[in-house]
């Protein structure tokens, strides 16, 4: 038994999905499923039934996932206690992934010109939540910073430890309809979500299926009547600017004090929810951040409290 089959195993069962585990493992299908019958073959017992649904723990297996966590995190604390000290790390690089939140563009480029004279690779990369936590979590990227939805909120922090990371929040912030002059709500100075339904919304995927229910909660709260699916802020805006549709976002008011925002587009507030976002940041537990990425998020924090 290997700590790698383990973190498979605790990936399964987060997933649902042999194939969405897979795909978050950056590993192809046959080879995670290879190594989850050799581990269940070495066990002599079951860990999942498979089904055309995807798979679900049996008897055993739900014993076995509840000592696989406490065994992880015995594992975490050990390679905590191997690092040399506190020391912080020295980088030549930092890579941070970032939620669809265009005021953290600002401050990187103002953080990338203040170390324009060093010699460090700084790579800052747009994706879903999904994607910020994995690549977090395999150490594909110091730091992740999220916009989070209140919805379910035990659950996300839960699947988010399982992934041997810590969050931490910055800020709470309203929900915003953004919006572009084709909208008829443009001149609004503030909604609710029963303005603006039977409307088209435009969302970003997200391929975790806890993600996935908890944007469809949100969602019917707003009861569209259709979804425009983007993959970038470039593709957003242009959408934004040129369509009726609109997307549920954030806008915090100090940011963009700082920093102005897109030409055309307004962010009008929306009341009567029940639910609101928070914008945190992700790292691995334990783990000291860089002196680049404490300043990089040292300026994001500053910026939001």
């Amino acid at each position: 038994m290997k700590i790698e089959q383990l973190r498979r195993v605790l990936e399964v069962y987060n997933t649902g999905s042999i194939n969405r585990a897979a795909q978050n493992l950056y590993m192809s299908q046959s080879s995670l499923s290879s190594s989850i019958n050799a581990l269940e073959m070495e066990l002599g017992e079951k860990i999942f039934k498979r089904s055309a649904e995807g798979v679900v723990l049996t008897s055993f297996g739900g014993q076995f996932v509840e000592h696989t966590r406490e065994i992880l995190n015995h594992v975490d604390t050990i390679e905590r206690l191997c690092a040399i000290g506190p020391q912080k790390p020295v980088s030549s690089r930092l890579d941070v992934m970032v939620y669809y939140l265009f005021f953290a563009q600002q401050v990187w480029a103002i953080f990338c010109n203040s170390h324009r004279s060093e010699n460090i690779d700084l790579n800052y990369l747009e994706r879903t939540r999904t994607e910020i936590i994995n690549s977090v979590a395999n150490g594909k990227a110091e730091l992740g910073l999220l916009m989070m939805p209140s919805v379910d909120r035990e659950k996300w922090l839960s699947l988010m430890a399982a992934q041997g990371l810590e969050y931490t929040l910055i800020s709470i912030e309203t929900p915003h309809a953004v919006m572009g002059p084709y909208c008829e709500m443009y001149d609004s100075s503030a909604l609710t979500p029963a303005q603006l339904a039977n409307r088209k919304m435009i969302i970003f995927p997200e391929e975790n299926d806890l993600f996935m229910t908890i944007d469809r909660k949100i969602f019917k709260k707003f009861s569209p009547n259709s979804f425009l699916t983007v993959c970038h802020r470039g593709s957003l805006i242009g959408i934004l600017n040129q369509t009726e549709a609109y997307y549920l976002g954030t806008f915090n008011k100090k940011a963009y004090s700082h920093f102005p925002f897109y030409e055309g587009m307004k962010c009008v507030p929306i009341l009567g929810t029940d639910f609101h976002y928070e914008i945190g940041y992700v790292r691995r537990r334990g783990m000291y951040l860089s002196d680049y990425a404490s300043e990089f998020l040292q300026m994001i924090q500053m910026l939001l409290s």
